[in-house]
């Protein structure tokens, strides 16, 4: 939530002086706070402080957020099966090396 006022915060208003008609300032003012509410709603959520960061070097696919180690995780605490997998591999979800995690039976 913090981010979405500092997103506000640095926002550059713009001169509502420059239109004469009522309606139409009243249109154009309530299009503009829908524009900011939502490009600060969007960019306070691209990287919540909470959510821990990816680790897309060893963990590259596509919607894959796989948290960059410590802490160490295994594949009993994902639900991702046969995914792309590079080295250095730190969570260990590819024991075998053939660039495939967390393949259908492994139980580590």
């Amino acid at each position: 939530m913090n981010e979405f006022f500092l997103c506000l915060k640095n926002l550059t208003p713009y001169n509502s002086s420059m239109i004469t008609n009522p309606i139409l300032k009243s249109i154009v003012s309530l299009v503009m706070l829908s524009v900011v509410i939502i490009a600060c709603s969007s960019s306070s959520q691209i990287e919540p402080m909470n959510k821990p960061k990816c680790d897309h070097i060893s963990y590259p696919g596509v919607g894959i957020c796989i948290p960059q180690a410590p802490p160490v995780i295994t594949c009993k605490d994902i639900i991702l099966r046969n995914f792309t997998v590079f080295l250095p591999d730190p969570h260990g979800f590819d024991p075998d090396a053939n660039g495939v995690g967390c393949e259908n039976g492994e139980k580590h």
